[in-house]
Formats: C-alpha cells, structure tokens, sequence
C-alpha cells in the first residue's frame, strides 16, 4: 500500500513560534520543532513569561498559515476580539 505524500500532517512538519505584532507580523523567533502540541506549551510559556503582555503565534512553516495565537488584553481591545 502506498502512502499519500499530499497529505496535510506530516511527520516532517516544521511548526515555528513568533512573537508578533498587532498586524501578526512574525518579528522574533522563539522555537522551531516537529511537535505542535509542544509548540502550544512553549508559545504559553512565552506568554506568561512575559506577564501576558506580549503576542505570540504558532505558524506551520510548511504552508505558512497560522495555527493558533496568544493574545494580549492591548491587542484583543485594539483588534476588537475582546469578549467577557
């Protein structure tokens, strides 16, 4: 049986964590690896770390696409994303 190398997960995907702007610009890099679950917890790290004053974003760097964000109480008020 053959694989299908068009699938969408991969083994080989690389998922990056920025922090980043309001504009979701990728500004700094803070960790590159294979596990997006671990990529989550290293993003949350970096968020509390910061005192939940920075962003910061996981992007699968195969595609480009953002995957999941945290965001600061500045940017969700800025972006109108705040909800009670």
């Amino acid at each position: 049986m053959q694989e299908s190398t068009e699938s969408p997960f991969t083994l080989y995907t690389l998922y990056g964590v920025y922090e980043t702007n309001t504009r979701f610009d990728c500004v700094k890099l803070m960790h590159v690896g294979y596990v997006r679950d671990i990529a989550e917890t290293v993003a949350l790290k970096f968020f509390r770390k910061s005192g939940c004053k920075k962003d910061f974003m996981i992007v699968n760097n195969d595609t480009k696409k953002m995957i999941s964000h945290c965001l600061s109480e500045q940017t969700k008020l800025l972006l109108n994303e705040y909800r009670d």
